[in-house]
């Protein structure tokens, strides 16, 4: 049997889908070209056109029934590529995109030396943390950043993972450098101005995301549908990467294509802290000094989890993760007990526990290293006795 020339085809589908990724392009050139008329220093030629000729994880995602909540903010590591939402059904809200605060200046519009300039690297990373803590009105002891943290952020931020035992593991799973991270990860940590998002969209209205932007899944009320994919641009096909679309249950609709990396703002700092943990006890020799920048860290993942407490980050750690996963739970029951003293006595304990701890916050191939040097130290002590 013929099919209608009006019906609606995959072909079709994925033809607009570029279509709408070109005219992207198009839009973007423009408005730069528009916006430096009167920049001598402007070339034209850097403001290339860019191609998108394939698709990458195409998929429809259908969900039934409501209400369901929405993703934790997150970004996908998956530049130069874009993201395609073409919303199907009616009244389907749309991905959420947010805007962090880039902010040079400070309340009188003025420069201030520690600004929260866009944290890309180790040294921004700093600023911004001094600056928080100072506007946090904070005790002057807990406004900077301890010095070893700031000496390792500093000094070994371009240092490649791969060359260094205690970090290797960070390389296999796509960490080039700490700052190579940052660079693309780092404006989790900044908070949110204002998020862009549509709560009923028409079917036919579709929502392009550049890599690298903070984005999340919304909550719904009731059923949706939408067609989901990767634009690709010319000659970059081996780049296309793995996305976790924003469907409900945030685990289907995945599909590998080389080398994606997910973050969320919690996700992203456990590991930033497994690599920073590792590399205080192999590049220090203070006890106090490295307990001082381990509770620093502890700290901050504290706040990070109080700004957006939910279970699912316990399925979505490794399950080979056991100590941070059972810590995290831990962690989130007390969240959820409220803000009672005794509460926040148990925190400060769970805060201790992880700084303390040999198997928390470490990469599973370090846990296992570290335990057995441990087990050999109590089997030559025993032997002494």
């Amino acid at each position: 049997r013929q099919t209608s020339k009006s019906a609606l085809t995959i072909d079709k589908i994925e033809r607009y889908m570029l279509g709408m990724c070109d005219r992207r392009s198009r839009k973007r050139i423009s408005f730069d070209n528009n916006n430096n008329d009167d920049d001598d220093d402007y070339d034209d030629d850097d403001a290339s056109e860019i191609n998108y000729t394939s698709l990458g994880n195409r998929m429809f995602i259908m969900q039934f029934g409501g209400p369901t909540e929405g993703q934790v903010r997150h970004i996908d590591n998956m530049v130069p590529n874009v993201q395609i939402c073409t919303y199907m059904s009616a009244r389907c809200p749309s991905t959420i995109v947010y805007a962090v605060d880039d902010n040079n200046h400070d309340n009188h519009g003025e420069e201030d030396g520690l600004s929260s300039l866009p944290v890309t690297d180790g040294t921004s990373l700093i600023q911004f943390w001094e600056r928080q803590h100072h506007q946090q009105q904070q005790p002057l002891q807990h406004q900077k950043v301890p010095h070893l943290l700031k000496k390792n952020l500093l000094l070994h931020g371009n240092t490649k993972l791969k060359s260094k035992w205690y970090t290797k593991y960070f390389a296999s799973q796509n960490w080039n450098t700490l700052n190579s991270q940052l660079s693309c990860f780092g404006k989790l940590y900044q908070p949110v101005t204002h998020q862009l998002g549509f709560c009923e969209t028409k079917p036919g209205t579709t929502l392009l995301a550049g890599g690298n932007e903070i984005h999340a899944g919304p909550p719904t009320k009731e059923s949706r549908m939408f067609a989901f994919a990767i634009g690709i641009p010319e000659d970059k096909g081996s780049s296309s990467i793995e996305n976790n679309a924003d469907g409900a249950d945030g685990d289907g609709g995945e599909e590998v294509n080389d080398g994606e990396v997910q973050y969320s703002p919690v996700l992203f700092h456990i590991d930033f802290c497994c690599l920073l943990f590792s590399m205080f006890d192999q590049l220090a020799t203070e006890e106090e000094e490295v307990r001082t920048a381990k509770h620093f860290l502890v700290r901050v993942l504290i706040d990070l989890i109080r700004d957006y407490p939910m279970r699912e980050y316990l399925v979505q750690i490794d399950e080979e993760r056991v100590g941070v996963r059972r810590w995290m739970e831990d962690v989130l029951t007390v969240m959820e007990e409220g803000r009672r003293s005794s509460s926040l006595l148990v925190m400060d304990d769970l805060v201790d526990e992880a700084v303390g701890s040999d198997e928390i916050l470490y990469s599973p191939d370090v846990i296992k290293r570290r335990l057995k040097k441990k087990k050999r130290r109590n089997v030559r002590s025993s032997k002494a006795k």
